[in-house]
Parts: C-alpha cells; structure tokens; sequence
C-alpha cells in the first residue's frame, strides 16, 4: 500500500512540474500577419490606430466593423484607410466604393496583394519578382531605401528598410492617371494616387511598413506619417473589417490549435472519443429493421395545397404567403432587412440582385399596393406572382 501511495506521489510530482515549467515557460513570439488594430503582436497594427487623432488632430475617428456595403454613403467620413495583406472587395463594394470616391472621398489602401474588379478597374498589378536593388546608403548589407517623389515630403529625410520588402512594388499601373507619390530607391515605384471624380485612391504595395514592428521605431514611424499626409485633416475611418486575423479573433479553437501542447491534447481527447464511439457502438448494436422507403409527397401535397386555395377563391391568403417567401428570399440571398420598404432600400436591392432597379422598384410598390388590399382579384394574384417571377429568373444571386 505504502509502494503505491509513493508511485502516486511520484505521478503527481511529475505532472506537477511539468506545468509549472509549461507555465514559466516564456510565450513564443506570435508572427501572424493580423494587420488588427487591437492586436499588439509584430504584425498587428495597435500603434497605428493609436496614433490616428495625432495624424488627423480635432477630427473624428471612425472605427468601421461592417463591409463597404454597409458602410452609410451620405455620412460626413473624407478619408478611409484600409490596411492588410491583401484588398479585393467583391463587385458590389467596389461599385459602391468607386461611387464614394467619385463623390469626393480618400481611400487609402496598404496591401501587398490587390485582385478582381477594383485592381481591374484602377489598372494595377502587385508583384514580389526576385529582384536586385542598390544597398543603402547607411552601409546596410541588408536594406535599401524608400522615398518619397515629393520634395516637400522627402525634406532631405532617408528611411531604409530590410530589402525583403523592395519587393513589393507596382509592375503595372496606368501612368497616364497615376501619380507616383514613394519609390524604392529610385527605380521601383510603391505607393501612387490615382484621381476618380472629386476623390482619389491613396494605394501603398507594402503594408508591413505600417505594423507595430516597424511602428515602434520613431523613425520609421514618421515615413508612415507623411505617406498618410496626404489624405486631408478631415473626418476619418479605420477599416476593422477587411482584415486578415478578424475571422479567427476571439475564438477559442484557434487558441487552442496556436498552442502545439493544447492543439495535440484536442486531437488527442477527439482520437478517444472517436475510439469509444466506435468499439462501444459495434458491442451494443442490434440489428436494424428494414424499412422501406418513403414515398416523396412534397410535390403532390403542394399542388393539393395550390388546388385548394384557388377553388376557394383566397387570393388575399395566398398573395401573403407568396409575398412571406419572397421577402425571405430578400433576406436570406441579398442580406437586406426587410422591416422597412423604402427608396434606399429599393436601389440596395437593385444592386445587390442585378437585376433592372426600375423592374425591382415594380414588384415592390405592387407588394406594398396588395398588403393594404382586403381582398384581391385572380387577376391581381397573376400580376403579383408574374412580377416576382420574373424577379427570380433575373436575379444573380
């Protein structure tokens, strides 16, 4: 007895220090490029957004958490910084971001990888070719120098960087529309403006210059702050939805996986689960009756339904359950909320549905004419059906 009281000890004094030394143990560096403002690791970007109401002073700073779609167009916002790996918005934000643009809004953008409509739309391609480039001037075996193509800006000023990030540069962009505002030494160009309307995109190919790591150095952290000069000291907002770590923020199974001795005790804890469901399954199974297959009803059941509701001449009941679907369609395929039918509303789900914003505004004046209706005719039932019909065949979505 006391021989196995004494292995127990042993046991527990093992597992004991084991966790201690785990604990005491200093936390491994995290290199993800998160680009978050809330995040403090090398590759977030806590210092930036820190920063903003220095850069913009007596102006108010946005922290946008939704999509471009959502975004409110009329808001008083001038400038909107966007900074992550990379930045390709689907067809429908890029739209609407080019119309905020064109009205006279400053986009900045800071991504090392641009693809789709607005990389198409604005002519630019970002590339990372195996390049030489001229060591610095500070006698740096490993960095070169960025400026700017601005006198005023550059005031004499040199900042170097690791040569890693030489490239990142722009290998295409209309030049003809493009001013180039930052160089690589003075060959590769890596940061442009491009004018739209009253606005103008602000596109930087080197976001990494912009994380805490290279933030915390005074000095470089002043390149960052004239590059930003040249939005206007106005209203601003910070883009914390198109980020690279926001889907796995907060969530408790990355924790778990960024951990190796955590992630091995899950797949561990789920090897025996599965074990135990599979060797305890085949003791206590019996077998299973057959049973034949059932016969598919739904369809029959639908058109007995149908037959019912217009022999009894219901058309008021039947256009709301047409309508209820539709408007759930609305919500689930287009992600619009339905509670309020108005103009906005009408030109969102146009754009969203591609289909023609004059035959959208149609079916929905006609929904709202027939739910103030008390009865309908079998000819009012037609037109309604006929509307939304046509709406599903020329949707996108």
């Amino acid at each position: 007895m006391k021989k196995k009281n004494l292995y127990i000890t042993l046991l527990v004094l093992l597992v004991s220090g084991y966790l201690i030394s785990e604990w005491a143990r200093p936390k491994p560096i995290d290199w993800t490029e998160s680009y978050l403002g809330t995040d403090t690791i090398p590759y977030g970007t806590y210092i930036m957004r820190d920063l903003l109401p220095d850069l913009f002073p007596g102006e108010p700073i946005t922290y946008q958490s939704e999509p471009i779609f959502n975004v409110d167009s009329a808001s008083e916002i001038q400038n909107v910084i966007f900074i992550n790996s990379q930045f390709s918005p689907d067809k429908f934000e890029v739209d609407k971001l080019l119309k905020q643009v064109q009205q006279g809004k400053n986009v900045f953008i800071a991504a090392k990888k641009m693809k789709g409509k607005l990389a198409d739309t604005l002519n630019i391609k970002i590339s990372a070719p195996s390049i030489t480039i001229p060591k610095g001037f500070n006698g740096q075996e490993d960095s070169v120098q960025f400026r700017f193509s601005e006198p005023s800006v550059q005031e004499g000023d040199r900042w170097y960087y690791p040569e890693r990030l030489a490239n990142y540069y722009f290998t295409s962009y209309d030049t003809l529309n493009s001013t180039v505002l930052g160089t690589v030494g003075n060959e590769f160009t890596n940061y442009i403006k491009i004018e739209k309307g009253e606005g103008a995109f602000y596109i930087h190919s080197v976001p990494y210059l912009f994380t805490n790591f290279y933030m915390r150095d005074y000095h470089k952290a002043d390149y960052v702050f004239r590059a930003l000069s040249y939005l206007p000291v106005a209203p601003t907002a910070w883009d914390n939805y198109y980020k690279a770590g926001r889907s796995a923020a907060g969530s408790p199974l990355s924790y778990i996986i960024s951990h190796s001795y955590l992630k091995w005790a899950w797949i561990t804890a789920l090897a025996g689960i599965f074990l135990f469901i599979t060797f305890r399954a085949r003791r206590r199974e019996r077998v299973i009756p057959e049973i034949s297959r059932p016969e598919n009803t739904t369809l029959e059941f639908t058109r007995t339904i149908g037959r019912l509701y217009h022999q009894s001449g219901n058309h008021k009941d039947l256009a709301e359950k047409k309508i209820t679907y539709f408007l759930k369609y609305i919500r689930d395929e287009l992600n619009l909320d339905t509670h309020t039918i108005n103009d906005s509303f009408i030109t969102r789900a146009a754009q969203r549905s591609g289909v023609n914003e004059e035959r959208t505004d149609a079916v929905f004046r006609k929904i709202i004419e027939l739910q103030n209706r008390d009865t309908l005719s079998s000819k009012e039932l037609w037109e309604l059906n006929e509307k939304i019909e046509t709406f599903y065949r020329e949707s996108t979505r």
